[in-house]
């Protein structure tokens, strides 16, 4: 019963963790047009700061692989907790532009780190029985985060500086994460009775619980496995022979998620709502409604996932995608006023997103790869995502400035009519 406890205990911090992520993700825009007016930014200079982030999450990623070896992950996970803390700090606190996106550069590696230590762990330390669950659970925190920092943008929208109550607000979170994870996190994997042999990791108490004890349960094997042969993996080897066709399909089906439009969404809701006749209160609250459907669908993504297969999913997913950006692309190039029908087309959007497409996505990822090569492709992917994400953050408002709605929502609708046809090509029947 004790082990039990404390794999819930690991699997709540790690959600923590992870709501934390969509806090830092979507705070800022809410932040956005104060920010803006404040240290009088053009668009490339507003780019700039919101994704900042995201160069913070690249440096994260790098970092948390490069100490992959020499630390624990837990250690990870407590410099992450500080980062955070001193990241919504500063951002709060931030007097110019530059410190600002210094600020956020930290959260961002936090960001990062925890983007992939989390699920590295979560596949280590997680009985295979519920490993696509608990996986879909850390997905789950990330939007309760978004959420969360919806209602907060719109709860303090009226107050003097309100954009910085914005950007502190991640603190309220970083604080008990960085306590529960020195309290919790520590004692939880201590009390699992890990001990070193050789390179390789024999795991004497299995998570499953002591009445399920066996010679070798599924953590041993991966405590084993996973650093011996992490040995002889390398980025070369990941584009030999059959390898090359699940480096392609992994590394696209990553670059189909981040640049449909979502993050475009999450970062910019009330700007884009304000393009369409909707600004100031009207618009955070309609990201508080975008925020709960994403937040709904999602659960509701976690029941269907063994349920349906993973590429029926993928396709109604990015039908539904096709059709709302469809209306929300001709809205723009007809008449920019029609606010309610692209909001409602957003909610479509998010819904179809988060219900058949996020949900399995990752988890498609995880499974294509070989289990010797996994943390190493997974790393892979995860600069993918982050890479992409930064592309589409910090060029999306200098593109609906400059080029208009209509463009904008065009390419993403054109992205995933490319992503359709690579779903009906190369994902098999499952």
């Amino acid at each position: 019963m004790r082990i039990k406890w404390n794999l819930y205990r690991l699997v709540g911090i790690f959600l923590l963790g992870s709501l934390l992520m969509g806090m830092n993700m979507a705070g800022v825009s809410g932040a956005v047009s104060f920010v803006r007016d404040i240290f009088v930014l053009d668009n490339m200079e507003l780019g700039l700061v919101v994704s900042s982030i995201m160069v913070g999450c690249l440096l994260g990623v790098l970092i948390a692989w490069g100490l992959g070896e020499s630390l624990r992950k837990e250690v990870v996970l407590l410099f992450a907790a500080i980062f955070f803390a001193v990241s919504a700090l500063g951002s709060g606190a931030a007097q110019t532009i530059w410190h600002l996106i210094t600020a956020r550069i930290i959260g961002g590696m936090a960001l990062g780190a925890v983007s992939f230590v989390v699920p590295t762990y979560l596949y280590q330390l997680m009985p295979a029985s519920i490993r696509s669950f608990v996986g879909a659970i850390h997905h789950v925190g990330i939007v309760i985060g978004i959420l969360i920092a919806y209602v907060i943008n719109y709860a303090v929208v009226d107050m003097q500086d309100a954009w910085r109550y914005m950007l502190y607000s991640p603190l309220i979170f970083a604080i008990p994460f960085f306590l529960l994870s020195v309290i919790g996190l520590s004692a939880s994997i201590r009390s699992l009775e890990v001990k070193e042999v050789g390179k390789g990791m024999v795991m004497k108490r299995p998570i499953h619980g002591a009445g399920e004890a066996r010679k070798v349960s599924v953590i041993q094997k991966m405590y084993c496995s996973v650093p011996i042969e992490r040995e002889h993996a390398s980025f070369v080897g990941l584009f030999k022979g059959n390898m090359t066709r699940f480096m392609v399909v992994g590394s696209l089906l990553t670059v189909f998620h981040q640049v449909s439009g979502i993050h475009a969404m999450i970062f910019y809701a009330p700007t884009i709502f304000a393009k369409v006749g909707v600004g100031g209160d009207t618009a955070l609250l309609q990201s508080i409604f975008l925020g709960v459907i994403y937040l709904v669908c999602s659960l509701g993504g976690v029941w269907l996932i063994d349920k349906v297969g993973s590429r029926q999913l993928l396709l109604w997913g990015e039908g539904g995608m096709m059709a709302s950006l469809s209306y929300v692309t001709s809205a723009f190039c007809v008449d920019e006023g029609t606010g309610i029908g692209v909001f409602v087309a957003m909610l479509v959007y998010v819904a179809f997103f988060a219900l058949f497409f996020a949900s399995v996505v990752w988890m498609i990822i995880s499974d294509i790869y070989p289990t010797k090569l996994r943390e190493l492709t997974m790393f892979f992917s995860t600069l993918i995502c982050w890479s992409c994400t930064l592309l589409v953050v910090q060029f999306f408002p200098f593109v609906l400035e400059n080029l208009g709605g209509g463009f904008s929502f065009g390419l993403f609708l054109m992205l995933s009519v490319f992503a359709f046809v690579f779903t009906l090509i190369q994902i098999p029947k499952t």
